[in-house]
Formats: C-alpha cells, structure tokens, sequence
C-alpha cells in the first residue's frame, strides 16, 4: 500500500512539473512526510526533484534564455547563505503563508497586465528582488520555485521560454540544494536506495507532461499556467495559516 501511495505521488508530481514547469516539490514533500520523516521526504525529493528538473530543462533546452537565466541564477546563488544563517531562523509556516499570498497577487497582477497589455514596474524596475528572495528562500527551505515561477511567467511574453528558464536555473540551484542536504545528513544512502525504485517514473511522466504542455495553444497554456500558480498560491495560504493556528 505504501508503494501504492509513493508510485501515485510521484507520477503526479512529475506529470505536474513537466506541463507546468513547477511544483514538484510542493505537491509530493507534504504526503510523503506523511508516509515517511519530513528529513527522508526532502532528501528523496532533493534527489528525484532535481532529475524531474534536468530532464525538464533537456527537453525544453532549445527555448532557454541562457543570458537571462544565468543572470537570475548567479543573483540568486549570492543570497543563498544569507537565507541559510538567517530566514532559517524564522517560521517555515510564516515564510510560506507570505510566498503564499505574493504567488497570489502577482499571478492576479500578471493576468490584469497581460488583458491590458501593459508593462509593470514590478518586472522591469524592482525585478531584481525575485531573484533576491528566491535565493534566501531556497537557502533556507529548498523552494525557490513559488518565488520564481510567478515572476518568470508574468515577464516573459512567450511561457515556454518562461517554463525553460526556469527549469535551468531549477536545474542549477539544485546542485548548492543537494549539496545542503548531504551536509545536514538529509540525504544519506537509505535516503538514496528509497529513492531510487521511483526515477523511471520521474523521467516517464515528466516526458509525458511536457510533450502535452507542447500540444496546447500558447494563448491556452498561459491560462493554465495562470489556474496553476492560483492554486499553488492558494493552497500555501491555506495550508500555513491553518498550521499557524492549531499551533
């Protein structure tokens, strides 16, 4: 039974990530905490995570901005150490309900600026701080992506290159992510032999995401992406508010 669960977390997982471009993490960390440690759930994930992102970026390799990305990357990478020694002392719940709430707002605040066809400030004078942010979030929790993904999909005009984008700076940040997990002995051997079993599904129903993705009209794929980040903002709102309170 718990193979069961674990095969049907990780198809959707990786199904998810590969239409979507994001969301890996945070749809199977939470249900595989419940079947194993919060530690063996983010080491697994660290390890089957980063294959979902890599394989991600190889398909979708020809539509990367590598100047842009590099940049974001690099941006980010410097304030790494800052959200280790620093974020990580704050609540992951409150951290997570803020992410939660901005996911929200700038998804909404895309989707008025993509009807108007007008450009925001948001993006072009103060984009600098999505990357800032997403650095110190993935120092100290391992998540960039709910700080990334809104940001890259309401600057890019084309969400294919913003999808690409993302999973090569994904792709990159996992190996300082990797890194943090063998150090703080998340990701051990055990951790890598539960692993390993689920790889060929991470690369099958990754493939299988986002040979669909491609098979959707941009127009319509932007809609989906905006329904996606909608939900995943909401659901981090609901989530860490409810923790908060029955704290």
């Amino acid at each position: 039974m718990e193979s069961l669960l674990l095969i049907f977390i990780y198809i959707a997982a990786s199904f998810i990530q590969g239409v979507t471009g994001f969301g890996f993490g945070v749809f199977s960390t939470p249900l595989i905490a419940l079947i194993f440690s919060p530690g063996i759930a983010v080491g697994m994930n660290a390890i089957l995570g980063t294959i979902n992102c890599t394989y991600n970026y190889f398909l979708l390799r020809h539509y990367v901005n590598y100047r842009k990305s590099f940049i974001l990357f690099f941006i980010g990478i410097i304030f790494i150490p800052i959200g280790a020694y620093f974020l990580v002392s704050v609540s992951e719940h409150i951290v997570f309900l803020v992410m939660g709430v901005m996911v929200v707002l700038l998804t909404l605040h895309s989707m008025w600026q993509h009807r108007f066809r007008k450009d925001s400030f948001i993006y072009t004078r103060i984009g600098f701080i999505f990357p800032v942010l997403a650095g110190a979030v993935a120092g100290a929790f391992a998540a960039p992506g709910p700080v990334l993904a809104p940001y890259m999909f309401a600057q890019e005009k084309d969400p294919y290159i913003a999808k690409a984008n993302l999973q090569f700076i994904f792709s990159l940040m996992s190996v300082i992510i990797i890194t943090s997990h063998i150090v703080t002995k998340n990701l051990n051997m055990n951790t890598v032999l539960l692993a390993i079993p689920y790889i060929p599904l991470v690369f099958v129903f990754t493939k299988i995401g986002s040979f669909l993705s491609f098979k959707i009209k941009k127009e319509l794929f932007k809609i989906i992406e905006s329904i996606a980040l909608l939900l995943l903002g909401s659901y981090l709102v609901v989530k860490n508010l409810y923790s908060l309170i029955i704290i």
